[in-house]
């Protein structure tokens, strides 16, 4: 198996929280890292696959965001792939 061709920049987010001056918070996105990807956008009921490299500082979670060419995609799940890529399955958001 060839390893996979990673030519598709991607900002990985995360929701996060930040307390407002009435008790209660603003929800809003972080950047967490910048990564390359092989992008699978083939037409699937699960949406868009994405083979990322797999790193000890980032692991994508579930309903994180990924910023790709103006587009924005949900994080549906997460797998460990072969030879030290993770594959994250997400759905673009419309």
């Amino acid at each position: 198996m060839k390893a996979p061709v990673l030519n598709t920049p991607l900002t990985l987010q995360t929701r996060t929280r930040t307390p407002d001056d009435a008790g209660g918070y603003a929800e809003g996105w972080t950047d967490v890292a910048t990564v390359w990807a092989a992008v699978d956008a083939r037409a699937s009921a699960s949406g868009t696959s994405l083979r990322i490299m797999a790193r000890n500082d980032i692991r994508p979670a579930r309903h994180d965001r990924i910023l790709s060419g103006g587009r924005s995609y949900t994080v549906n799940a997460v797998a460990d792939a072969q030879r030290g890529f993770l594959l994250c399955f997400a759905k673009e958001d419309t």
